[in-house]
């Protein structure tokens, strides 16, 4: 269409939208009572270029709330405060005045009026869907609604011009809308999941693939292999977020020249393998969830900025880092430019940065945080985080920092994107769980596997990315997983067993200890011990996390736990402490019985703070106290740090030294300044818990 896939109109004219209207209430209202209707497609790859119609330069348009809209020229010139003189300098340009610039109709025109129009562009796109919605909404109020995306990560440029954005159309959707594709001899399955990955990314909603392309159109090749590939795809892209899936094109067709012929429907194979695995996963719905809703623990950087002005690199370098942390077990998310707060080190260990020259400044600042905060980066290439959104250059000095806090790989020089990754997940101790090659013992290739854990048990998702067979072992902190059993079959399989290309086989695991950080840690077993009692748990199902600080507020529960104290709601009184927050109980018992009263400064109880070890004394014994309804009794220490001890906090140093909560280290200091680790604050509730009983 004029404006862009199957529009020829423009979507904001009053006559347009009443058309459309009309329609859908007609619609709508005959459907509504549908008990069949599983949710609702807004538009069908839908597009929208404002650049086409005159309309938009001047603010001779309406919103969908009948109010008028700033056009191009007024965008303009809010955005750089009426002075042509600053767009001049961001554009390298010489226009006299706003209204000497055309929107861009191509991807040859200025990257910086590029990225100004997908800004202006974007949200009209986006209303219009909004709008869309609350149509719908009047006659089905829960059906859940999605609009259909074409895969246009590797579009260049392209995509900037046309309104589509996933981030923005997250925000009005329940569920991901796409149209994607993956043939055994054409588009690789590992492109069509990455952008499942990147659509989950941007909100973690089901993926409804509502045109899934499993055989090229009239493909007159009717090998064994599509059947296997097509399984292959139905399985994996469940894993990365697929929850329903269309298949393109389910008729009869035998005409080859057709756009409709030759598909799965007159394939017996494919609809055979389909369907078994389609029932394999719904067998096995537990096991699975387990895997596609782990959270995960590296982020992988993606910049729409370097798109619109690199778009060729950005594509070439992160698809090659996507597959390879595939390839070495990991659950990817990529981050987003919108997404800059979520650079927390607790969260994610590790930060994997292409060859993106453009990020925005408030993205520059937070990586920076992320590392002074012992956040591990790898970056590919000599060139990135050079510039901002709109090619100026960032300051040398923060660029400077996070290059020299980080590891680098000269993307001139040929690269194993494999070990590059493999290396970096080491040194961030984010591989306790490897696929290796059962003769030589190295690493096997192309192959992804996924694991989580689930109702103490280790499943674990493999599957071969090539067609030649590999016999491999499961690694689980270097020590060969035994006592495997392939879901799907129900058959028992030895240490070291085969796969197949593009069978992927479903494998579990009983495990002594379902924390893979913990095995062969020195607070196992009083980790094991404490989660068999119900008082601590992981970051995930499958970590504990021990080096991580410990705050106020996991210690304070954990003692709570221990001592069995009975939690009470919320009543308020502390400024930093809601009723929404997770601990909010536990502190509010705390505050009925005294056990922090010390630590409270200000109103604040500074919940998220690392509690260190003083603080971490103060309130072990008064938990005990308050428990056994007794004071307890001190008991000179001989610390060597003792001098450094707080003189609020000396006498419950004492107190925790005679019961033996707390002991000095290997030098004889005690450490009170110093934040208390998962695994330290576990020892200490261990502790507790056994003076207690």
């Amino acid at each position: 269409g004029k404006a862009g896939n199957f529009i020829g109109f423009n979507i904001m004219h009053p006559k347009g939208r009443q058309l459309i209207e009309d329609f859908v209430r007609v619609f709508c209202d005959r459907i509504k009572d549908y008990r069949s209707i599983n949710a609702i497609c807004l538009a069908n790859e839908i597009q929208f270029r404002s650049s086409v119609f005159p309309d938009f330069y001047n603010n001779d348009w309406t919103g969908c709330d009948g109010t008028q809209r700033d056009g191009w020229w007024s965008y303009l010139k809010k955005l750089y405060d009426n002075d042509i003189s600053k767009l001049n300098k961001v554009y390298g340009t010489e226009y006299e005045k706003f209204e000497d610039i055309e929107m861009p109709v191509n991807t040859s025109d200025n990257p910086e009026k590029i990225a100004d129009y997908k800004n202006f562009n974007d949200p009209i796109l986006k209303e219009w869907h909004e709008w869309l919605k609350s149509l719908v909404r009047e006659y089905m109020p829960d059906v859940p609604i999605q609009s259909k995306i074409m895969p246009m990560l590797n579009w260049g440029s392209y995509y900037a011009l046309m309104g589509e954005n996933v981030e923005a159309f997250a925000d009005f959707s329940e569920l991901n809308g796409c149209d994607a594709s993956a043939y055994y001899k054409g588009t690789p399955l590992e492109r069509k999941l990455y952008w499942y990955d990147y659509m989950v990314s941007a909100k973690a909603m089901p993926i409804v693939n509502s045109e899934d392309h499993i055989i090229p159109d009239g493909d007159e090749d009717f090998s064994f292999k599509h059947a296997i590939f097509n399984s292959a795809d139905i399985w994996q892209g469940a894993i990365h977020g697929r929850g329903q899936s269309q298949i393109w094109l389910w008729e009869k067709n035998y005409d080859h020249t057709s756009y409709m012929g030759d598909g799965a429907a007159i394939r017996p194979d494919v609809v055979a393998d389909i369907g078994k695995a389609s029932m394999d996963l719904n067998r096995l719905s537990y096991e699975m969830n387990a895997l596609e809703t782990k959270k995960a623990d590296v982020l992988l950087m993606y910049s729409d900025s370097s798109r619109i002005h690199d778009a060729g690199d950005v594509w070439t370098a992160t698809e090659p880092l996507y597959k390879a942390l595939m390839f070495n077990g990991k659950k990817v998310h990529f981050l987003l430019d919108s997404q800059s707060n979520m650079l927390n080190p607790e969260d994610y260990r590790l930060l994997v940065v292409p060859e993106i020259p453009n990020v925005t400044t408030e993205t520059l600042n937070k990586v920076k945080e992320y590392i002074e905060r012992g956040g591990k980066v790898l970056i590919i290439g000599n060139n990135a985080f050079a510039y901002d959104e709109h090619n100026r250059p960032h300051d040398a000095e923060i660029v400077k920092f996070i290059r020299d806090n980080s590891t680098i790989i000269d993307s001139e020089q040929k690269y194993d994107a494999d070990k590059v990754i493999f290396d970096a997940l080491t040194d961030a101790k984010l591989t306790n769980v490897t696929l290796v090659d059962a003769e030589t013992g190295e690493r096997i290739k192309n192959v992804e596997y996924n694991t989580a854990v689930y109702d103490g048990k280790l499943p674990v998702n493999v599957c071969n990315y090539e067609w030649n067979n590999k016999k491999v072992k499961i690694m689980l902190n270097q020590t060969p997983v035994t006592g495997l059993t392939e879901l799907r079959s129900g058959e028992a399989l030895s240490d070291e067993f085969e796969i197949e290309g593009y069978k992927p086989l479903l494998i579990q695991s009983t495990l002594s200890n379902p924390f893979f950080d913990m095995i062969g840690h020195w607070a196992e077993d009083t980790v094991s011990l404490l989660r068999e009692k119900g008082i601590v748990k992981g970051v995930t199902e499958s970590a504990f996390d021990p080096e991580k600080r410990l705050t106020k507020a996991e210690f304070l529960t954990l003692a709570e736990r221990a001592a069995e104290i009975n939690e009470s709601d919320y009543k308020g009184g502390l400024k930093d402490v809601s009723s929404t927050d997770w601990f909010s109980k536990a502190v509010q018992s705390a505050l009925d019985n005294g056990t922090i009263d010390d630590i409270i400064e200000n109103g604040e109880f500074n919940p998220n703070d690392g509690i260190d070890r003083e603080d971490m004394a103060y309130l072990a014994v008064k938990i005990y106290e308050w428990k056994t309804k007794t004071e307890a009794a001190g008991e000179s220490y001989t610390f060597t740090d003792g001098n450094e001890i707080s003189d609020d906090r000396k006498s419950y140093i004492s107190k925790a030294y005679a019961l033996g909560i707390i002991k000095g280290n290997e030098n004889g200091e005690f450490l009170p300044k110093s934040t208390l680790t998962r695994a330290e604050g576990a020892t200490v509730v261990y502790r507790l818990l056994n003076i207690l009983n």
